[in-house]
């Protein structure tokens, strides 16, 4: 009884080990995800910023 009782605590120590791995590297994954969609949006952000410049810049070129 002692026997099973020790390998049944050791499976259940390996799988909250592996539980406890699998949930910090979905963590890292949602992190470097959340920085990536702010990367995108600050790379949208200067995209619109240099398309309204290149727009204004052309319309002052066809004013004169």
């Amino acid at each position: 009884m002692s026997d099973q009782i020790t390998k049944l605590t050791a499976a259940l120590a390996e799988s909250e080990r592996k539980r406890v791995a699998e949930q910090q590297s979905m963590s890292e994954t949602v992190q470097q995800i959340k920085e990536q969609v702010m990367n995108l949006a600050r790379g949208q952000e200067k995209l619109r910023a240099a398309t309204v410049k290149n727009i204004a810049e052309k319309a002052t070129d066809n004013v004169v």
